[in-house]
């Protein structure tokens, strides 16, 4: 099969056209395969794809939650001093904190209600949340029972390991 840059070009533009994620042409020993990338692989809200809970180890070290006590904050995003988060005085408060880099997401779908609200009580086990990655959709699930005080961050932020998503008294 001889096929020159411009009868290949079209191939790939009649592909993209055609919505065709991928297409194989073989003719004797010469194999030709076009493969398409749409808009659709780069929706960014896709929880139903694919869930894979935190607990899958994706570090060497599993990572732990932390517990803010009363006198300590977090600089939310590189913010100034003055505008820290402080987080409540009580000693029996937990903060669940993302495990890994990624989009958070407080509803499975756009059109499900959120896992959690604030004021909502929690027990272990219970997801409050996913944090996406690399089209890998992981659960987040709460540690301790409890009742949902805070809600850090908002949906489709992108958050850092280690950063604080929810407050749990």
């Amino acid at each position: 099969m001889n096929i020159d840059i411009n009868q290949l070009a079209k191939l790939i533009k009649i592909a993209e056209q055609a919505n065709i994620d991928e297409i194989e042409i073989r003719e004797g020993q010469t194999n030709i395969r076009i493969t398409c990338r749409h808009a659709s692989y780069q929706t960014p809200y896709q929880p139903d794809r694919v869930l894979q809970e935190v607990a899958t180890p994706m570090f060497s070290v599993a990572p732990q939650p932390f517990t803010l006590n009363s006198n300590e904050s977090i600089l939310a995003n590189g913010a100034n001093k003055s505008e820290a988060i402080a987080y409540p005085s009580e000693s029996n408060t937990q903060t669940i904190v993302s495990p890994m880099v990624g989009t958070f997401y407080r509803k499975s779908s756009p059109e499900s209600p959120a896992f959690v609200e604030v004021g909502q009580s929690v027990a272990i086990g219970d997801t409050l949340c996913i944090v996406e990655a690399m089209k890998i959709m992981h659960e987040v699930k709460a540690e301790q029972t409890g009742t949902i005080q805070a809600i850090l961050v908002n949906e489709g932020d992108m958050v850092e390991y280690a950063q604080p998503l929810f407050s749990i008294v």
